[in-house]
């Protein structure tokens, strides 16, 4: 039995083609979590009630056409602009959502901070995991999808490695934890350390163990931090086929990661995969 995560909650920016595949996206994800989904659309606040309610009923229309079979709940708001960030993670708080799934189209990192994007604003008031989508897909055509960990200190890590379990569960995921440790790892590492244990391989095995005992295919991997732990874990990603990438939140951001605001959103301007992005306990 994997931990439970809860609803899916979809923010969904515009209804239009590429909204309705993220409602596809999070409906197949609710689909393997046993939850339901809850499509959250913001509209302007000076829409009138005629408005408001074409909205709903295109919402209803997207839900069937391409969530068909699953559990949706439709919540549309009047929201100023400035406030949609806001309103998304209170609409998950209302709805006692455990996921909120959002697309993103990219951009710099630190132009978004200061623009005030609605991923970079969710990602900075949300009190559930925040998976977002650049242009990905969770599912393979075939095949179990792959899952990256990114291992922490065990301290930081331990609700993103709960939330990851149950997602791996859920979709039986492949799991590759991936450990950006010091400058030299691999072998240089092992002669270092040739009388004890390496720490990275010490953060890597504690975070491999909850996947390990419950019976899931799982890798481990040290890589070198030479371009900083964002990038680094990208290239990782890269290297895995990823379908997703678990980020948690960090102990200490690596200087280089700084301007970006946290290591997620470093790794969110450097892949256009899947980051599932795990809060702080709030």
């Amino acid at each position: 039995m994997h931990p439970p995560i809860g609803d899916v909650l979809v923010g969904l920016k515009n209804l239009d083609v590429a909204d309705a595949s993220h409602l596809e996206e999070a409906a197949r994800l609710a689909t393997a979590l046993g939850t339901r989904v809850v499509a959250f659309h913001a509209v302007s606040s000076e829409v009138g009630g005629d408005g408001l309610e074409a909205a709903r009923r295109r919402l209803q229309e997207l839900a069937a056409e391409q969530a068909p079979g699953a559990a949706v709940v439709i919540d549309v708001r009047p929201v100023e602009a400035h406030e949609r960030a806001a309103a998304i993670a209170g609409a998950a708080g209302r709805h006692g959502c455990g996921l909120i799934l959002l697309g993103a189209k990219g951009g710099d990192p630190l132009l978004n901070r200061l623009l005030g994007s609605t991923v970079h604003g969710v990602l900075g008031v949300a009190r559930c995991p925040v998976l977002v989508l650049r242009g990905s897909r969770v599912f393979k055509e075939s095949g179990p999808p792959t899952l990256m960990v990114a291992a922490n200190e065990p301290k930081d890590s331990e609700a993103a490695l709960q939330v990851g379990l149950g997602l791996a569960q859920a979709l039986r995921a492949r799991v590759r934890v991936v450990h950006v440790g010091s400058t030299e790892e691999g072998a240089i590492a092992e002669l270092l350390h040739a009388a004890d244990t390496h720490p990275s391989q010490t953060i890597l095995a504690e975070a491999a163990r909850p996947f390990e005992e419950a019976g899931l295919e799982v890798s481990r991997v040290a890589v070198a931090n030479a371009s900083g732990v964002a990038e680094e874990l990208a290239k990782a990603a890269e290297a895995a086929d990823a379908d997703i990438i678990l980020v948690g939140p960090s102990g200490e951001p690596d200087v280089r990661d700084w301007l970006l605001g946290s290591v997620a959103e470093g790794v969110l301007h450097h892949t256009r995969r899947a980051v599932l992005v795990v809060p702080a306990r709030r």
